[in-house]
């Protein structure tokens, strides 16, 4: 399976960071079959859960920069894979 995250290196002086979580609404065909939704309810919540457009914001804002900042970009569904979520107190904490 390809890497969940796009990181884009920016310039080492930039002292900001864009980070786009929710654009994304591919699932991976080998997943597909663990949602166990209808084709069209699984429209219906990717319609919800993702946020349309906000990767195309992002690469507007990079062509209108000096400094070009680091951006990391999810590039599988909210539904597969939540980037901003912890660990809930179930699971082991990294060491």
């Amino acid at each position: 399976m390809p890497s969940a995250a796009l990181l884009t290196r920016g310039d080492d002086r930039s002292p900001v960071l864009i980070h786009v979580p929710h654009a994304s609404r591919i699932i991976p065909v080998e997943l597909r079959p663990d949602l166990l939704l209808t084709d069209v309810e699984l429209a219906a919540e990717l319609d919800e859960a993702t946020d349309t457009a906000t990767d195309e914001i992002a690469a507007a804002a990079l062509r209108h920069t000096r400094l070009k900042p680091t951006t990391v970009v999810n590039t599988f569904s909210r539904l597969v894979i939540g980037p901003k979520r912890f660990p809930d107190s179930s699971e082991p904490r990294p060491q």
